[in-house]
């Protein structure tokens, strides 16, 4: 009937899979520098929720402002990416380049 909401037996329900969330790290970072950021949310969000942790395509320079102080905090080990390259508009907030084609 129109409007009536599906029903599914317990059976289908213990097998239907978890929502997925795609966790996306911000500019200098990695899915390691994320995780370890969201520390004890991940296992509470897992146990309900399928996480994925995405790496941004494109390596920062190591000249990149926010790549030396993560470098600082996180150790000079790390392989820190991004989305998209930052930049600022008019009005000095922060824009990205190209994310849409990152996240295909």
């Amino acid at each position: 009937a129109p409007g009536a909401m599906a029903s599914f037996s317990e059976d289908e329900r213990a097998t239907k899979r978890k929502p997925v969330i795609a966790v996306l790290h911000g500019t200098a970072a990695n899915a390691s520098i994320v995780k370890f950021q969201l520390g004890a949310l991940v296992p509470r969000l897992a146990s309900q929720f399928e996480l994925v942790f995405v790496d941004g395509p494109l390596r920062v320079a190591d000249t990149n402002r926010h790549a030396v102080m993560m470098r600082r905090v996180f150790g000079a080990h790390q392989d820190l990416r991004e989305y998209g390259r930052a930049g600022l508009d008019d009005r000095g907030w922060r824009t990205y380049d190209a994310v849409d084609e990152a996240l295909v």
